[in-house]
């Protein structure tokens, strides 16, 4: 947990910066390496194997481990293994457009439950509205979770 406070408190920082971004040098580099990187990586590794199941995530880390063994690779790499091992496994599931949310965009969103009770106490409606952290980064993302 405190890893994943680490990643929140960076995220809603001013210096907040998407998990992909651009390194123009090794000074550049060295100030990336931060709560984002690791924290946030981390988490939405975990989101994405949540979205895809344990069956097509393995696999396509199976497969770009595999195809890329001792080379240099680009984030686009990672996710055509993922995208191709879910077409071969029909999860129908837009990785791309998953990855420019989650992957190629700073900040994080707040999601927050709204419960309805009728008298006898039995939920009749249950909604879970999302918002984004810092109005400078908008973006909402598809989340899945247990309920």
């Amino acid at each position: 947990m405190t890893r994943k406070a680490w990643g929140y408190s960076t995220d809603q920082a001013s210096t907040t910066h998407p998990i992909e971004c651009r390194v123009e040098n090794t000074e550049v580099c060295e100030t990336i390496f931060d709560g984002i990187s690791y924290s946030k990586g981390a988490a939405v590794l975990k989101q994405l194997q949540f979205i895809l199941g344990d069956t097509v995530f393995s696999n396509a880390l199976k497969n770009y481990f595999t195809k890329h063994a001792e080379s240099n690779t680009v984030f686009n790499d990672l996710v055509t293994e993922l995208d191709e091992e879910s077409k071969r496994q029909k999860v129908d599931f837009d990785i791309w457009a998953w990855a420019d949310r989650w992957i190629k965009t700073a900040g994080l969103n707040e999601l927050a439950p709204g419960v309805e009770v009728d008298t006898s106490g039995n939920i009749t409606k249950f909604v879970i509205t999302q918002t984004p952290a810092l109005e400078a980064h908008p973006t909402l993302r598809d989340h899945k979770i247990n309920m």
